[in-house]
């Protein structure tokens, strides 16, 4: 029906009975019922407990790709793969944590590549917002649409005002590349010195005044804030 209308009232896989009013999810691994509010059904949220079936074939989507919040339309298969396929990371809201834990349908999971155990889910406004808030990685801004924003090297997007501010807001120093008197191939430092990209993020102080270690990554995948120095711990595993 392309509003899944057709799939209200139907018997779950159990055997249970969904009423008329609501819409029966599709559990391919799990023999349980799942019934959900058929007002829920092609709603841009996942809804049902174990996939996304709620969310496919809805508008211009064929039956086997989800319609994303931005209405692009992408492979059902890609939902919930730690990638986002859509360009706004809805094929990642609401899907299950690590330590089996489930984000709700308004909240981004992160990903944790460092600790498996740990549990991150951020509301889903913060995805694609120009902004680091996963605790242990970057993932909520890795391959967001720019429609308006700044494009990194590494694949995150960034506001336009952030570029050539003198803060490193990329983490990998793109933004701060060719500004001022700079050259191409080299990061402004907030002290107004240039010097090579490639020593951005090197735990070396090479502006003079650590500049060019703001914003970056640390041993355990956490993420320091642009305007955040980050510390060198030889010996040990954990952010500082």
């Amino acid at each position: 029906c392309g509003d899944n209308s057709d799939e209200i009232g139907c018997s779950a896989q159990n055997g249970h009975h969904c009423s008329h009013d609501q819409y029966r999810c599709r559990n391919p691994n799990y023999a349980s019922s799942d019934c959900i509010n058929s007002t829920l059904a092609c709603n841009g949220h996942f809804d049902c407990s174990f996939g996304a079936s709620d969310e496919e074939g809805c508008g211009s989507c064929n039956s086997n790709q989800i319609l994303c919040k931005n209405g692009k339309c992408t492979n059902s298969s890609n939902v919930c793969n730690y990638n986002n396929d859509c360009g706004d990371n809805s094929d990642e809201f609401g899907c299950s944590a690590r330590i089996g834990y489930l984000c709700s349908h308004d909240q981004y999971r992160c990903e944790n590549s460092i600790y498996y155990y740990y549990l991150d889910c951020i509301n889903s406004t913060l995805a694609c917002n120009g902004k680091f808030d996963c605790s242990f990685s970057t993932s909520d801004e890795q391959g967001c649409d720019c429609v308006s924003g700044y494009r990194c090297s590494n694949g995150t997007c960034i506001s336009n005002s952030s570029v050539c501010d003198g803060w490193n807001d990329c983490s990998d120093g793109t933004d701060e590349a060719g500004c001022g008197s700079c050259n191409s191939n080299q990061f402004l430092c907030k002290n107004g010195r240039c010097i090579d990209s490639s020593n951005v993020c090197n735990y070396n102080n090479d502006c003079g005044d650590n500049s060019d270690e703001f914003g970056c990554s640390t041993q355990n995948g956490h993420h320091c804030s642009h305007d955040q120095y980050r510390c060198r711990n030889p010996n040990y595993n954990y952010a500082s």
